[in-house]
């Protein structure tokens, strides 16, 4: 009998560590993806720098980067312009600026610094604990500043550009502005 009560205290105690395990293995997947989404804002970083070394300028779209072949001898794949932390599926490239996961920050009187983001993921794609941008300067970074997007979005001097799909996934949240 008293091997029972044994095998009860044990239960209980693997039952608590178990229950402690799981969170920390939930934020070790997310730091997964946060990495791995700030991974495709260097890439996408790669193919901007290219086409600004053939165009003089940055690009108005994300689509003007899909053909791009810095990023390693090959243009970007679909599966590139996606947040890892998000459920959207890829689509063609030809239509990227409708389907994907990231806004576009354009400065129209290049009065900003580099510290202004060019490219954002939702902090909705990172359960709302942040979210990923690239700055101007090239820096992929984690900020944990989630209403950075409503900050931007009041700035006159700059264009928003949003997909389609994330509109309407949000809800009408992030949107356009020219």
């Amino acid at each position: 009998m008293k091997w029972l009560g044994c095998v009860g205290v044990l239960l209980v105690g693997l039952f608590i560590i178990g229950g402690l395990a799981v969170p920390a293995v939930r934020m070790v997947h997310e730091l997964g993806r946060r990495d791995e989404c700030c991974g495709h804002l260097h890439l996408l970083d790669l193919a901007i720098n290219q086409y600004r070394s053939s165009h003089s300028n940055f690009p108005t779209r994300l689509s003007q980067l899909t053909e791009c072949t810095a990023v390693t001898g090959r243009g970007l794949t679909p599966t590139e312009f996606i947040c890892p932390g998000s459920d959207t599926k890829p689509g063609s490239l030809t239509k990227v600026d409708l389907w994907t996961d990231y806004i576009l920050i354009i400065d129209l009187n290049g009065s900003h610094s580099n510290d202004t983001p060019l490219i954002l993921c939702t902090s909705e794609n990172h359960f709302g604990r942040g979210i990923c941008a690239l700055e101007r300067n090239g820096s992929p970074l984690w900020l944990d500043e989630s209403n950075l997007f409503d900050r931007l979005y009041s700035d006159t001097n700059l264009e928003i550009v949003v997909s389609e799909a994330l509109t309407k996934r949000s809800k009408g949240r992030y949107r356009s502005r020219p």
